[in-house]
C-alpha cells in the first residue's frame, strides 16, 4: 500500500505543473501506475490508497478552472471576452459550473 501511494505522489508531483494533463480522476491516477488492474480490483482493501484519491482527485469544478487557467496563461496580459476565454478551453454557459463561473467573474 505504501508503494503505491509513493508512486502516486510521483504521478501527482510530476503533473501538477502541467495545465494540459487530463482530469486527475481516480481512474486517471490507477492507470498511470505499473499494475493498475490489481490496484483498480484490490482498491478495497488498500486504505492508503483509497485515503489518497480522496484527498489529491479533481472534481469537475477543479478541472474546469485548470482549463480556464490555461487558457488565460496563453493570453497573458491581455484578457479575452468571456465567450473566447470559454470556447478555447472547451467549455459552454450549459456545462460551466457555478465555482468556475465565479472564477471567471473575479478574473475578467
Amino acid at each position: 500500500d505504501w508503494r503505491i501511494v509513493r508512486a502516486m505522489y510521483r504521478i501527482l508531483y510530476d503533473s501538477e505543473a502541467d495545465l494540459g494533463c487530463p482530469r486527475r480522476s481516480v481512474l486517471w491516477f490507477i492507470r498511470q501506475l505499473e499494475h493498475s488492474a490489481t490496484v483498480e480490483k484490490k482498491l478495497a482493501k488498500l486504505p492508503l490508497t483509497a485515503t489518497f484519491l480522496e484527498r489529491y482527485t479533481e472534481d469537475t469544478t477543479d478541472y474546469q478552472i485548470r482549463r480556464l487557467t490555461r487558457t488565460l496563461s496563453r493570453y497573458s496580459p491581455n484578457m479575452p471576452p468571456a465567450w473566447r476565454l470559454l470556447r478555447e478551453s472547451g467549455l459552454s454557459d450549459e456545462r460551466i459550473t457555478a465555482q468556475a463561473r465565479e472564477f471567471i467573474e473575479c478574473i475578467l
